[in-house]
């Protein structure tokens, strides 16, 4: 009985024991794990290419330049990070969905933006254009949503671009490279980059095209042209073989008009004993110049000769 309550006694002393290493076990890996949570957020990185705004404790925002570990206040302190080169805005904004939905060849639909040109025809087109950030504090401190502003100045500056210059559609599909320069230009000669403490330097169209619409309305303005030029040549040609026609009807009547009345009658009664003495003559109508004037004689008749009676006597 000794015995029994002896190993029992030793039993429930292991397992207080083993409680108790538990329970350590479990509070440090608390510890450990509040420890590891408290470190991530304490510290950030800021890499290569980049720059960051420190807000403060108590809302004081500030820039952060340097490449590596930074240290913050945990939980009570935030850092966002930029990336100041490289950094792309599309026309339109969405291009980069539009594109991955699009499926399709490149002259049968729309996906961007429709731009008329002078010469009456339709071109889709998108745009990109480059900037690297100069000035962290003024890009990201004195303007709150600094990429959608951005944004919105971008997509002003290429339509007031594409459509004030009055590009020709052939300039914007084949020597675009004259309308990127003038985009380009336009994004850096006025104040916008010193409000958004940035430096535009490359800008592009991208993928322009004749909209089906546009080449359809091209063909059929194409086919009107044409069909206007035929006809317009055409009434030419006949207004010019009418005016021949009168021309030759004013000489013919000028050049008998200097012959003398005998000489025209002369020469018509000739014409009418040649005519009146051809004996195999099949025309149905003669045509004699008598003084100038036509004057039509029938054909003579064909008389065929009687055929013989038989005469029977009584």
């Amino acid at each position: 009985m000794d015995d029994y309550n002896e190993r029992a006694n030793r039993q429930a002393a292991a397992r207080a024991r083993l409680e108790q290493k538990m329970k350590w076990i479990r509070n440090l890996a608390i510890v450990c794990i509040f420890l590891l949570i408290v470190a991530f957020a304490s510290t950030y990185r800021i890499d290569t290419g980049e720059a960051g705004i420190l807000t403060k404790w108590n809302g004081e925002k500030l820039p952060v330049t340097g490449v590596g570990y930074k240290l913050k206040l945990p939980f009570v302190e935030d850092i966002r990070t930029y990336s100041v080169v490289n950094n792309a805005i599309y026309f339109p904004a969405d291009y980069k969905q539009l594109e991955a939905k699009w499926v399709a060849d490149k002259q049968s639909g729309s996906i961007c933006f429709d731009v008329n040109t002078p010469d009456n025809k339709v071109v889709d087109t998108c745009g990109m254009v480059i900037y690297r950030i100069v000035d962290i504090v003024q890009y990201a401190v004195m303007n709150v949503n600094p990429q959608e502003q951005l944004q919105a100045e971008v997509n002003s500056q290429f339509f007031k671009v594409l459509q004030a210059n009055a590009y020709e559609s052939d300039i914007l599909i084949h020597n675009q490279q004259v309308v990127d320069t003038e985009i380009l230009r336009q994004l850096n000669v006025g104040d916008l980059p010193k409000r958004y403490g940035v430096e535009f330097y490359q800008a592009e169209l991208i993928r322009p095209t004749f909209t089906q619409e546009a080449l359809m309305a091209s063909a059929k303005k194409q086919a009107t042209i044409l069909l206007a030029e035929g006809e317009k040549e055409a009434a030419v040609l006949k207004a010019n073989a009418t005016r021949t026609i009168a021309d030759a009807e004013d000489y013919k009547a000028n050049k008998m008009a200097n012959y003398q009345p005998w000489v025209l009658q002369y020469n018509s009664d000739i014409e009418l004993i040649k005519v009146l003495g051809d004996k195999d003559r099949k025309d149905a109508t003669i045509y004699v110049m008598t003084a100038g004037n036509s004057v039509t004689l029938p054909a003579p008749q064909q008389v065929s000769a009687p055929s013989p009676t038989t005469t029977t006597s009584n």
